[in-house]
């Protein structure tokens, strides 16, 4: 052995000794670390020197190839798994070497001082520290470096903190300098080809391409580093998990020119605003359908990269009998809305910017969401309604199939009045009002009560903003007219009684 074996030297279990080297090799103290090894193939008078190489080519093998679960590993002085049959060796990993994998054991050996059983890693293992360091250990080049910069912080020499700061930087450079030639040369081409839209949509995606470019470089450079198994299977994630943001953000913003180029497709179609609006609805729709399923997705593919939440995915989809009817019972009336969205985004009995009436209040649908809609009021309130609540109460839609509508303003005047001359009023204001679409205009006489004649003016309008002002028009205008005579304003008429 290199020396008296230091008391903080245990080796009475399996786990004691791997434990305990790995412990010795994060503290950098080799020389400890020796004592965990079977130095017995190596010449006594080498084992002080030779021996705290050995454990420090053995620390960056390990260091580099395996996630070592300590826990794993028996932890009974005879060697025996969980309460299972005694062992005089134990598999604690293996490592993959070309043509195959080298077993890494501890075996149980007596100690030449005491004689007592003690537990090392095995002659078979400490013989092939040198092929196993020839093939995992870190490069020459990081060899020469100086020993402050072999120094560990957070689980990682100095020269690796320094080396994912460059590749980070380097990366980003390096996807500024991948995008702008690139989408420059996709421009140049979609502007030779005459297609201007897709041309648009390269400004879009500039942001995503820098940074998926960044971060696939930066994902292949991570092997570069001779990073730690650990260290690097968390960078690796971080990188993952940065990917798949990207590709989410990039699909998001894919999705959105669509249904912004579906749009003012529709737009262009000034003549037919009934179809705008249903291509409007159904186009918010499906371009909110298609986010959740991207954000969902992306969450999801994030996770996977946990194999803790993996594990919890499993499990949960063992019970997913129980636990799919506590949620479809908790979240029936979400599940409910979010069914009814899709259901009128599909039917559409009301759409985006039809005027409607709901709950006695009169306003335009200013927003049709998966779960509820919004109606702006006349007076800019907004009313915000499940939208269950339109496929389950009666609702008057205004500009379902067109958006011209008829309206009617009552005209009380007295008996004496001339409808003819009434009449002739309305047409000579309609006439050369441009809110009238002279298509409707009528006086009629719609009722005769005891104190008035009540005159029915109906007119008609391209929509209903139009329309309001001008019936309001039309009453100004009455206003007027009966003011003029005193004889068409009403009066009070009462018959003497009949003489005796």
């Amino acid at each position: 052995m290199p020396g008296p074996v230091p008391p903080e030297v245990v080796r009475d279990t399996p786990r004691d000794t791997v434990s305990g080297f790995v412990d010795a090799a994060a503290a950098e103290d080799f020389d400890r670390a020796a004592f965990y090894l079977d130095l017995r193939t190596v010449p006594f008078s080498q084992r002080k020197t030779r021996g705290p190489e050995l454990a420090r080519e053995f620390s960056e093998v390990l260091d580099r190839t395996v996630w070592l679960d300590v826990e794993s590993i028996p932890d009974d002085p005879e060697g025996g798994e969980h309460g299972g049959a005694a062992s005089q060796d134990v598999r604690v990993v293996n490592i993959p070497m070309p043509g195959g994998s080298q077993g890494i054991r501890v075996e149980r050996v007596r100690d030449a001082v005491t004689g007592s059983p003690i537990w090392l890693f095995s002659k078979a293992t400490v013989q092939s520290i040198d092929k196993l360091h020839a093939e995992h250990g870190l490069p020459d080049v990081v060899q020469q470096l100086p020993a402050w910069t072999r120094r560990r912080a957070l689980g990682m020499q100095l020269w690796q903190w320094g080396g994912l700061v460059l590749l980070a930087v380097l990366s980003w450079l390096a996807g500024h300098l991948i995008e702008r030639p690139s989408m420059w040369g996709i421009r140049r081409a979609l502007d030779r080809a005459g297609i201007r839209r897709l041309r648009e949509f390269t400004h879009a995606w500039e942001g995503p391409v820098r940074r998926i470019s960044a971060l696939v470089l930066a994902r292949f450079g991570l092997g570069l580093l001779a990073l730690s198994a650990n260290a690097e299977t968390a960078a690796t994630r971080v990188v993952d998990i940065g990917l798949i943001l990207a590709g989410m953000q990039a699909a998001t913003r894919l999705v959105g020119f669509a249904a912004g180029a579906v749009l003012e497709d529709s737009s262009l179609d000034e003549d037919e605003p009934a179809r705008r609006k249903t291509v409007a609805t159904r186009v918010t729709a499906i371009r909110r359908i298609a986010n959740v399923i991207v954000f969902v997705a992306g969450v999801a593919l994030a996770l996977m990269q946990f194999p803790v939440a993996r594990s919890a995915g499993w499990s949960l989809l063992g019970s997913a009998g129980l636990a799919g009817a506590v949620l479809g019972f908790a979240a029936q009336k979400t599940v409910s809305n979010l069914f009814a969205g899709i259901l009128i985004a599909l039917t559409q009995p009301v759409r985006i910017g039809d005027t409607v009436i709901v709950q006695n209040e009169w306003g335009i649908v200013e927003e049709i969401g998966l779960t509820h809609v919004v109606v702006r009021i006349w007076d800019l309130r907004r009313l915000v309604l499940p939208v269950t609540w339109f496929l389950d109460q009666p609702f008057e839609n205004w500009t379902r199939s067109s958006t011209e509508l008829v309206g009617t303003v009552f005209v009380h005047t007295d008996f004496g009045v001339d409808v003819d001359a009434v009449r002739a009023e309305v047409m000579a204001l309609l006439e050369h009002e441009p809110l009238w679409n002279r298509k409707q205009a009528r006086v009629i006489v719609s009722e005769l009560n005891d104190r008035t004649v009540v005159l029915r003016v109906t007119v008609s309008a391209d929509d209903a903003d139009k329309l309001w002002d001008l019936r309001c028009l039309v009453r100004e205008r009455m206003l007027k007219f009966l003011q003029s005579d005193d004889s068409r304003m009403p009066q009070w008429r009462m018959k003497p009684p009949a003489s005796s």
